[in-house]
This record gives C-alpha cells, sequence and structure tokens, in this order.
C-alpha cells in the first residue's frame, strides 16, 4: 500500500515536472522505479517488523522460563553426598569380610524434609530397605506417600537438616520414576517402549520387548503394534489402562536397579 501511495504521488508531481520540461523522461522513469524498490524494501521491512512484534510475547515468556532458578546446585551436592556414603558403607563393609558388597546396601530415608513451597515443608520419617525387595506404601491421601517416591525417585530433592539425616540411595543404581500420568509420542510403539534406551542396547531387542509385553498380559492387539505397527500419537488410540500397563513394560524394559511407581 505504502508503494503504490509513493508512485502515484510521484507520477502526479514527476509528470507535472516532465510537461513543464523541468526534468527528463529518462529522469522520471529512472525516479519512479527507484521508488518502486525502496517501497518494496519498506514493504519487506514492515513485514519483518510484524513478525518481531508477534514473536515478542513467546520471546518475552522464553526468556523468563531461561531465568527460572535451577536446582542444579542442589542436585549436584545430592549426587555428591551419595558417592561419598556409598563409599563409606562399602568400605565398612569389605572391613567386616562380606561378600556381595554391592548388593548388601540397603536404601534409606531418615530425617530429611521436603517442602513444595516457602513453608517448613514436612519431615519425610525414617525409611529403610534392602535391594531386591518389592515396597508397598499405603495410607491416607495427603500424608507425602507420592512425596517420599519423588525424593526417592529424585524428582523431587529434599534437604537435609543436620548431620544426622540421611538420604542414601547408593550411587552405582540407577533408578527409574513411572508417574501417575501415563507419556507417549508419537511414533511407533516400540521406538516408546525403548525409549531412553540405546536401539543397539540388548535390552532394547524385539524379542525381549515382547517377551516382557507377554509376561505382563498385554493384549495381543498391542503386541502386533509393537512389532508391526506404525508412527502414531497413541494417547488418542489406546485406553487408559493400556497406556499403563505399557508404561510398565517400559520401565521393566529399561531394566534400572530402582524402579518407583506413583499409583
Amino acid at each position: 500500500c505504502l508503494n503504490v501511495i509513493t508512485a502515484g504521488v510521484y507520477i502526479f508531481v514527476g509528470g507535472h515536472l516532465v510537461l513543464k520540461g523541468l526534468i527528463s523522461v529518462g529522469l522520471f522513469i529512472t525516479n519512479l522505479q527507484a521508488f518502486a524498490s525502496i517501497g518494496v524494501a519498506a514493504s519487506e521491512m514492515n513485514k519483518v517488523l510484524i513478525q518481531m512484534q508477534v514473536s515478542l510475547p513467546a520471546l518475552h515468556r522464553l526468556i523468563a522460563y531461561l531465568n527460572l532458578p535451577t536446582d542444579l546446585v542442589h542436585r549436584l551436592w545430592l549426587t555428591e553426598h551419595r558417592r561419598e556414603l556409598t563409599k563409606r558403607v562399602m568400605d565398612d563393609l569389605i572391613r567386616e569380610e562380606h561378600h556381595n558388597v554391592i548388593d548388601m546396601i540397603s536404601i534409606k530415608l531418615s530425617g530429611v524434609r521436603f517442602r513444595y513451597d516457602q513453608r517448613n515443608g514436612r519431615n519425610l520419617g525414617l525409611l529403610e530397605f534392602n535391594q531386591g525387595q518389592l515396597v508397598v506404601m499405603i495410607g491416607p491421601r495427603g500424608h507425602g506417600k507420592s512425596t517420599i517416591l519423588r525424593v526417592l525417585a529424585g524428582v523431587n530433592l529434599p534437604t537435609l537438616p543436620d548431620k544426622s539425616s540421611v538420604f542414601f540411595i547408593a550411587s552405582h543404581l540407577r533408578v527409574l520414576y513411572v508417574p501417575a500420568e501415563t507419556c507417549f509420542v508419537t511414533g511407533t510403539l516400540y521406538e516408546n517402549l525403548i525409549y531412553g534406551t540405546s536401539p543397539s542396547d540388548p535390552d532394547a531387542s524385539m524379542d525381549r520387548v515382547m517377551s516382557i509385553c507377554k509376561r505382563l498380559n498385554c493384549p495381543l492387539h498391542l503386541r502386533d503394534e509393537v512389532q508391526f505397527g506404525e508412527g502414531v500419537s497413541w494417547l488418542k488410540t489406546m485406553s487408559r489402562s493400556e497406556a499403563k500397563l505399557l508404561s510398565l513394560a517400559r520401565a521393566f524394559i529399561a531394566n534400572p536397579e530402582i524402579i518407583v511407581f506413583d499409583k
């Protein structure tokens, strides 16, 4: 629009000057082409400015998210704490001449706290169990079951108020958290089930995946989808119970030392 207005004004003014003999026809045409080029450049600049204006709110939100405080320092400190404690416990067991020392290290949570906001938070009490055990937590709603599970899995990071507080999962143990909400991405069902595992890893072999699905009694049509299915949006094609069952299968396929199931 700006280009048309500029050209129209110059045609009127320049044409009047040509009729009076003040400028030549060649100069008039050259100037008209120059104004047309300027108009095109101005239109492109206007489009860019409009795109920038549209993008600014999203950029502001992105900058705000990028500048949110992170838990990296706290997470690194807890990791180092676990490593030091693991070494200390293993040295004690070796001195006592125990065999299979790595498998004898228990998981312990004692006197640690966690808070979701600026309040004092909740003492998570005492919890200790050995490797290889199946532990089930039951209790009324809102009494910290999910919080403890998320702390054990490393999703929520606890604080250790004093030297007597213990948060200990041996540093060599991989912990996998399976949340209550299922999550599947667009892709083949096999790709979803081995997510987080390298395709070249023996744990991700099709035979092993199918064996786990069969032992969990996954429906036959889902097992067929694992072997032969194409990439789709799976949460739109599966029932809630099927999604839960496949989340369970994915956890076993990943083959961690500790699996934390939430509801």
